[in-house]
């Protein structure tokens, strides 16, 4: 992996809002309930090594409910620079794309991707995307 941490850092600090806080909705206000505790150690070490803050998602989605009460949610970041390996993102033959997840936990899975989704970074030149899904509790009774 390539960063350039000033410019990562420096992009986060313009950010006033993350995605959840931009949309209120009552699964992003479960998210943001437990946020801090949803990143593994080593996934909060690695967005400290590329100058991402781990509070500003740049975009976060529920998916529904699962069996065991647990609630499936996906979002990304960004950084800035570049990574050698597998893309995570592979292009379906009808149209749309699918992820394919490195498990960290049983909760929680990582990928890096070239394709760029929803940037609010000045600018998408050297852009990496690092996708992550997750299963957590509800926060509060509903």
């Amino acid at each position: 992996m390539e960063v350039d941490i000033n410019l990562t850092q420096n992009e986060y600090a313009i950010i006033k809002n993350s995605s959840a806080e931009i949309c209120g909705c009552e699964n992003c206000l479960n998210y943001l309930d437990i946020r801090d505790s949803i990143f593994p150690d080593e996934v909060k070490e690695l967005f400290s090594s590329l100058g991402i803050d781990g509070n500003k998602e740049i975009e976060i989605s529920h998916l529904g409910e699962l069996e065991n009460g647990f609630h499936y949610y996906s979002g990304w970041f960004h950084y800035i620079g570049r990574f050698y390996g597998k893309d995570c993102t592979t292009e379906l033959p009808e149209g749309g794309s699918t992820v394919d997840y490195l498990e960290i936990t049983k909760e929680f899975g990582i990928g890096f991707t070239k394709m760029i989704a929803l940037s609010v970074f000045e600018s998408d030149e050297d852009l990496v995307q690092i996708e992550f899904n997750c299963k957590i509790p509800w926060a509060n009774e509903k």
